[in-house]
């Protein structure tokens, strides 16, 4: 019969610690390679509401800009970021996704107004 010890609270939490100050750092990374032009960017703009367009919702303004942010390896792109920045009427909302180098998620942020 096998038996496999847990990990104790504290070095859980001390995983749990190590592993939010790597996932900080890597985005701190990503942001001063935005900052310093490092990456490519793709913008994707919905809902545009200039030129008189109709607008989805019938809002007086409604718009959403996703930009992507990646780098080139051996000619394939690789996702580091998506940032959606929304417009709603007179409100604004920030979404921030970072990807880790295998291409999961790593960390979400949203703010609103």
């Amino acid at each position: 019969m096998n038996t496999f010890a847990q990990d104790s609270p504290e070095k859980q939490r001390e995983a749990v610690d190590n592993q939010m100050t790597g996932i900080r750092n890597f985005n701190g990374t990503v942001n001063e390679g935005i900052s310093a032009n490092k990456l490519y960017t793709h913008r994707l703009t919905l809902n545009s509401s200039d030129a008189g367009a109709k607008i989805w919702g019938g809002l007086s303004k409604y718009q959403e800009n996703v930009n992507f942010y990646f780098e080139l390896r051996d000619g394939f792109p690789v996702l580091k970021k998506v940032i959606v920045l929304s417009e709603i009427t007179n409100r604004q909302a920030y979404t921030d996704f970072l990807y880790d180098e295998q291409g999961n998620t790593s960390l979400c942020m949203y703010q609103y107004n």
